[in-house]
């Protein structure tokens, strides 16, 4: 499963423990810079952090491989016309054995890279710009073995990858307009949902309401970052370690 949250980059490298270090204030400006001589132009975001309007949502393995199941046919055929979707089983859609044989797995220079990019690093960073592509960026060394000094401290072992929030929201209109899914919402409105009036004995059913929800979810999170000029990160994470007093987390049905 994934979180989503709006944040700053310099509290998403200090780690969970809810303190800014030095290093993380210091590396922003270096990190900017990096963007910005990869893209071209000038790549900023504000490192204002707004406690007081804070939304940590969630996608499910399930939500994404829709989202891409989706972009993967339009992608191919410009409409979803004939697309065999399982909401409950996305995974098994023919699009990907498809995209894999038509782009043989490059898929970065297509115009749902946005969308296929996600869930391929343990963390993304939905930047509030227009990007040319999705990059992915190593913020660790793999052979430094040294461990933490502290428990809560963040590890960068692996990569994050780079996504535009402005196409990024763009691409989730069209695939919501391909499914005839209404996105529009408020905050208020989905936490006046009652979640259990929702689900029915039909697996299928239940497993497109969640999808609506998290797409509802994402879009509203999209906004706000794009709104703040702030950074929005999608990030894995261990079920098990789910509070049920987040603000508003939409659960893995697994």
């Amino acid at each position: 499963m994934y979180q989503v949250y709006v944040t700053t980059f310099s509290r998403f490298w200090s780690g969970d423990d809810g303190d800014v270090d030095t290093e993380a204030i210091e590396i922003v400006e270096d990190f900017q810079a990096m963007l910005s001589e990869h893209y071209g132009k000038a790549i900023t975001w504000s490192e204002v952090a707004d406690d007081d309007d804070i939304h940590i949502t969630g996608l499910s393995k399930e939500d994404v491989a829709i989202l891409q199941a989706v972009a993967g046919k339009l992608e191919l055929a410009g409409n979803i016309d004939g697309l065999e979707l399982k909401f409950a089983h996305p995974e098994e859609c023919s699009v990907f054995e498809e995209l894999l044989n038509t782009y043989e797995g490059e898929v970065e220079e297509q115009k749902y890279a946005s969308i296929f990019r996600l869930g391929c690093s343990p963390d993304a960073m939905v930047i509030p710009s227009e990007l040319s592509s999705p990059l992915t960026i190593d913020l660790g060394d793999e052979e430094d073995d040294e461990e933490p000094e502290e428990a809560d401290e963040k590890e960068f072992i692996g990569d994050i990858d780079v996504i535009s929030a402005l196409d990024l929201r763009e691409r989730i209109n069209e695939i919501a307009k391909a499914l005839k899914i209404d996105i529009k919402t408020t905050w208020e409105e989905l936490d006046a949902i009652d979640i259990d009036s929702l689900y029915t004995d039909d697996e299928e059913q239940n497993s497109r309401e969640a999808f609506i929800i998290s797409l509802r979810c994402l879009a509203l999170q999209l906004d706000s970052a794009i709104e703040k000029n702030s950074l929005l990160f999608i990030s894995k994470f261990d079920e098990d370690d789910y509070d049920e007093d987040d603000d508003y987390e939409v659960e893995d049905e697994d």
